[in-house]
Parts: structure tokens; sequence; C-alpha cells
């Protein structure tokens, strides 16, 4: 595959990030130069230099740029600190710094809410943008923290480590978190998925598929040659893209697990960083070497579309082995169209005898391997084919099925199917008068030219053997028993040969379907109507429930919504973690959200009483209690680093609201922090004593909380 377009910008890569809007992207490269990149046009819109004393690292997660193109974040070497600048105005905003150790990697959310740090202290912070205070700390690693990733919604955050595992927490209410193991060395990238999986990949080459609402491992793909550096999704999330140090771009399926080409596209330098512009189908990759390349995915489908006109079937084809992604569009429908309506009108040529407009007929076809080997098969076969013809004709049914089992392509002509007709018709036949009396010689009279075939024998004695039995089929089957005939058809195979049978397993394909799609549109009632039936059939069985269950979910989650009963809502994704995919879950947490920016801008002022009144009607929410404890946490956490750093209360004070914290809270690393600062403004050492250690995880209520962390 060609890059549509190649942009040299002399440095590294280091970053790209698309604009929400998909109109242009922001690029950082290692010289510390951010670029925003007009993606129609391919033109420069505005860029910048920061003065750094070290350059950007490539190969790592230390530079994170907002999607709305407002924020660059970035790891300051040496200094355990994190810079923010604005995109536009080109200023620094703040330095977060807390970390020990050198920060090793950063991400900011999808809503420019917040931004993550994680530090070679293993330790995760979170801060807030607007109010450039800590939000929380999260779940630490034993290891350098190497890679962070939000979720599409802003709700989960997920860091990786040389640790070589994964923390995924919910940040909405910091109540879940997941320890996720399997791979083999150190984090390097993270995707969210839909459907509350993600994608992670590590410095070995491994990629695995997870779960994360019941910490469920679900696949490990086949791994990658080199340290995987990048991921990207398609818009409909079927495929995955997964870049390499060595350069390759491997396209992997999501619903299958399989790898479809390792060699998608291939690079003769390291490819640091990847996106794919959904708008434009359209991947953009940055390289170790400086260059930025754009490959359009719609190239191929036009590229295939004109080999199919053109009748250059060699190449259409070639264009789909190396472009697996084309096998989902309209051009290749109509390919495989064609060439069945090809062969179907070749049989019927090779039917009357005429070879040779057959071989002009399928001669494009004849440089494709496999085709090749098919149409080869078609013409040696049919070489045989009017001794089969004069069988069927002199009714010489044995050795007629024979020929056809030995030549399979006759199976297909309609001169088999005439054959087919005709046992259907004399079985029919034998089935309507097996009850009458007598009628067994009848019976073996009209089945006697089937007889000596083996797909046959089983039906014909089945016949004579189970006529009670195939008259309870019937009875079952005008009551609509499904379950006892499914239970026959378990005892006696020949039932199943039975075209009534069929007709009933396609009934409830049919019907699967349409429930599948009502319960898609939310049609819910209609779904659970429909359904029922269905929970007879063993091989619909499950799926079935699956549907009921869904439905009588979705319509009681949509009842307690209307119904403005919002703490049963949250008992049901507590209970259901699936149902955070719902628009009206979303709708629900987005007014949440609004509150945690609320009351994360009192922390900033150590307002514990505002907190806990624009929290009051989520008091008692039980997902919602551990974030209201921890913004209140932070809140005292404020009040004592004001007046240690104001020097506004004497040292004992100080003091005395420290030791509240740790009977409160516990010991943590904001308090060793606390205890830092104070003993350098007060120049005195601080000594906390033995204390009864409290744990913020086993706080239940907020509103027995104080308001003041100093003792009045």
């Amino acid at each position: 595959m060609k890059a549509v377009k190649v942009i040299d910008l002399k440095n590294p890569i280091v970053k790209i990030e698309i604009n929400s809007n998909e109109n242009s992207i922001g690029i950082a490269d290692e010289s510390g130069s951010f670029r925003e990149i007009d993606v129609n046009e391919f033109k420069l819109v505005s860029g910048f230099k920061i003065n750094l004393e070290k350059p950007l690292r490539t190969f790592s997660n230390s530079v994170a740029i907002s999607n709305s193109l407002r924020f660059i974040a970035i790891c300051l070497a040496d200094k355990n600190e994190v810079g923010v600048w604005g995109f536009k105005n080109k200023k620094l905003l703040r330095i977060f710094k807390r970390h020990s150790g050198e920060v090793e990697s950063v991400q900011i959310d999808n809503k420019d809410h917040y931004i993550a740090t994680g530090g070679t202290d293993g330790k995760v912070f979170l801060w807030n943008v607007k109010t450039g205070r800590l939000a929380s700390s999260l779940a630490p690693h034993a290891d350098y923290v190497t890679a962070i990733s939000f979720s599409e919604n802003s709700m989960w955050i997920a860091t990786g480590s040389y640790d070589k595992s994964l923390n995924i927490t919910n940040i909405a209410n910091l109540n879940k978190v997941s320890k996720l193991r399997g791979h083999s060395g150190a984090i390097t990238s993270i995707k969210f998925l839909k459907n509350l999986k993600l994608v992670s990949g590590d410095k070995n080459g491994e990629v695995i598929i997870w779960d994360y609402s019941v910490n469920k491992l679900i696949k490990k793909m086949p791994k990658m040659l080199d340290v995987v550096t990048s991921f990207c999704v398609t818009n409909d999330q079927k495929y995955l893209f997964a870049s390499s140090k060595n350069g390759y771009i491997a396209l992997y399926n999501l619903e299958s697990g399989e790898r479809l080409n390792d060699t998608f596209i291939k690079h003769s330098s390291a490819v640091t960083s990847m996106q794919f512009l959904s708008s434009k189908n359209m991947l953009v990759m940055g390289r170790m070497d400086g260059f930025l390349l754009f490959y359009d995915l719609n190239k191929e489908q036009t590229e295939l579309n004109h080999a199919i006109k053109d009748k250059l079937y060699s190449k259409a084809y070639e264009l789909v082995e190396k472009n697996p992604m084309l096998l989902d569009t309209k051009e290749y429908k109509l390919l495989e169209a064609t060439w069945h309506s090809d062969l179907k009108q070749a049989e019927a040529l090779l039917e009357t005898g005429e070879r040779d407009s057959v071989s002009k007929l399928l001669k494009p076809y004849m440089d494709i391997t496999l085709k090749r080997a098919f149409i080869q098969k078609l013409l040696r076969e049919f070489k045989e084919f009017e001794k089969f013809k004069f069988l069927v004709e002199s009714r010489k049914f044995p050795l007629a099925y024979s020929m056809a089992n030995l030549y399979t392509s006759f199976r297909q002509t309609s001169v088999f199917m005439k054959m087919e007709g005709y046992w259907r018709t004399y079985f029919n036949k034998a089935k309507d008068i097996m009850f009458k009396k007598g009628a067994e010689e009848d019976m073996k009279s009209l089945l006697a030219p089937f007889r000596g075939i083996p797909e046959k024998t089983a039906l014909i004695q089945s016949l004579f053997q189970e006529r009670e039995t195939y008259n309870l089929f019937m009875l079952r089957l005008g009551k609509k028993d499904f379950k006892n005939i499914f239970l026959m058809a378990k005892q006696f195979p020949f039932i199943q040969e039975l075209d009534e049978y069929n007709k009933i397993q396609t009934f409830a394909d049919n019907l699967m379907q349409k429930c599948e799609q009502a319960l898609k549109e939310g049609r819910y009632n209609e779904a659970v109507r429909n359904v029922q039936i269905l929970t007879d059939f063993p091989d619909f069985e499950e799926r079935a429930k699956n549907v009921i269950k869904l439905s009588n979910l979705y319509a009681n989650l949509m009842n307690e919504y209307a119904n403005k009963r919002y703490l049963k809502v949250y008992q049901m994704v507590d209970e259901y973690p699936f149902l955070e995919e719902t628009l009206l879950y979303n709708e629900l947490e987005s007014s949440w959200f609004s509150i945690i920016d609320e009351i994360e801008k009192m922390v900033a002022i150590g307002d514990v009483e505002a907190i806990k009144q624009r929290t009051d009607n989520y008091s008692k929410v039980k997902s919602k209690i551990p974030k209201i404890v921890q913004t209140i946490r932070s809140a005292h956490f404020v009040q004592i680093e004001d007046a240690i750093k104001t020097k506004n209360l004497p040292v004992q004070n100080i003091l005395s609201a420290l030791q509240r914290y740790v009977e409160i809270y516990g010991y943590d690393d904001d308090l060793t922090y606390l205890v830092e600062i104070a003993k350098s403004k007060y120049n005195m050492p601080i000594e906390l004593g033995l204390l009864q250690d409290g744990d913020i995880s086993k706080i239940f209520g907020v509103k027995e909380l104080p308001n003041n962390i100093f003792p009045q």
C-alpha cells in the first residue's frame, strides 16, 4: 500500500493526535516542535517550538496532545514534573509535580478535564486541568508506569507498567479497580474498545484483548515481531491496526481475534505513533526518520471497483488478499457474485457440451490460483458428464449418485437437481401412504429405484421402521411442541433429514435475527414476545434467553430513569456493568461529571461544606461514595497545605490536623508530602506519634466527615 501523502518533518515524530472534528491533526517531534496540520489540504495550520533542556523521548508515552488540540502535556526530563502548554496560545499553563522519580507517561482525557501522570516511582496521579490541583491518587504499580489510556467517555482509565500488569479504574466513581495480568513484557500501548473491552501491547510484541468489566483475558492474539508502539481501530471497531518498532503495521480482526496480515504496511523506519481518521478512512502515522504518512484505505476500494469493471479479476483478488478489509465492501460482494454467476453459466454450458465457450468465459479467472484449480477440476470432471446424464435419464439412480459423489461438480447441475426432485417426489408419496393398511409393498415399489444409495438408505429404513415415530413427529409439529420435537430428533437422527425439520430450523434462524434486531432498535416488548418460543430450540436457547434478559434489563432501566429513580439505575449498572454503554446511563453520568467539575473547583479552596451540599443527592449511591470521600479528602489536604504554605497557624495546629487526617484516611503519599513541606516551612521536625491508622476505603458515609480538618 502506498501513502497518498508524505511530509518530511526532519525530526523523529513522537506523538500524533487527531482533532475531535477530524479536520486537522496535532504532531509533536523530538526537537520539541508542535504543529497542527490540515488533513484536507495537508497544509500547516499553526506551530511553535518549546525550548526544552533535552529532546522529547521517542518510543515512550511521555507526550500527550488533547484531542481538542487545546493542551500539550510533556514529561520533563530529570525534573520529576509534567509541563502543560496551550496549543493555541503557546504558553506554559501549568506544572504538575508530585512524583518522587521521573515521570514516564502522561495522557489527557477526551473532555480536557483530567491529565494523568505515571512515574518511575510506580505512582499514578490524576490532575484537574482547570484548577491545576491533584484530583486523585490512583492504584500504584510495582514498577515504572509506562502507558496510560482513557476510555472514549472518560469514565475509565487504564495504566500499564514494567511490572507487566494493567490497572483499570473507574474515575467517575473511584469504586472499581481491576488488576489485569497476562503480559510477558512491559506494557507499551493501551487502547479502550467498546463494550467494556480494551487491547494492550507490550515490549515483546504481545497483543491481548481484555474484558475489564469481569477482569478477564479474552484473547491473546498472534504476536508482533517487535515492540508494540501504538494501536488504532476502524470506526466500527472491527479492525485493529498495530504498529511496531520494526516498521510493520499489522492488521487484526477484533471479532475473531485473527491476525489478517502481519505486514499490512511495511516501513523502512520504525513507526512511533499512529492514528485512524474515521471520516476519511485514512491511516496517519509518524516515523523515527521524521516522515509523516497518510494512507487512504478508500483508494484500494476504488482500485477494486475498476478492476472488476475491467474484468481484471486476478488483480481484484490480489487486492483483497493484501487488504482483507476489502472483504466487507460492496465491491467484493459484486466480485464474488460475478464469479458465482459466471460459474453457474459455465456449468450450464458444460451440460450442453460447449467446452470452448466455457474456456473463454472463465479465462479471466485462470491467473487466480484457487479459481484455476477449481476450473481445471470442473473441466476434468465434466468429461464424464454425459455418462452421468445417461444414468439419470435411465433411472439408474444408485450409479448416478455414486458418480455425483465422485465428481462433486455434478451436484450443482440441473440434471442432479432433477434426480433429487425424483427422490423427493417418491419419498413424499411413500410418506403419504405409509399409514394405509397394506401400504408396505407400495412403499417398497415407490422407493425401489433408490435402494442401495448410502445417503438415502437410512431415510428409507427409518420410514419403514419408524412409522409411528414419524407420526408422532408430525403430531407434535402440528401442536408446535418444539421442545419434544428436538428431543425426538436427537433420539431418532432420521428426523433431522426431513424437509419439515429443516423448515423448522429455517424458521428459527429467521425469527432469531428479527428478535435480535428488535432488541438492537429498542423494541423490547416485541423482542421478548417473539423470542419466547425459541427457548425450546437447543441451537437458539442460549441466544433467546440472552435476548429476554437484555430486553427486560433495558426496559427496566428505561422505566427507572423515566421515573427519576436514579439510585436504582446506579444499582442496576453496578450489578450489570455492560449497561454503562447505554445512552441513558451516559446522560445520567454526564450530569455527574458536571457535578465532579464543580466540586473539584471547591477542592481548590478547601470548601468541604459546599462539596457535601452539592453531592447530597448522591450520598446514598454506593458507587459514588468513594469519589465523594476522595474529593473531601483532597479538600482537607488543601486546607492543611494552604495553612502550611501561609504559616498562618501555629505548628501545633498543623500537627493536630495531620494527626486527624491520619485517623480518618490513614497514611498515604499525600500525608508524606504534607509532612515534608511542613518540616521545610517551619524548619523543625514533625513527629505524628503513634496513631490509629484510618482507612479511606472503609468510609461509607459522607456526612460524618468534618468540614474542617483542623480541630475546633
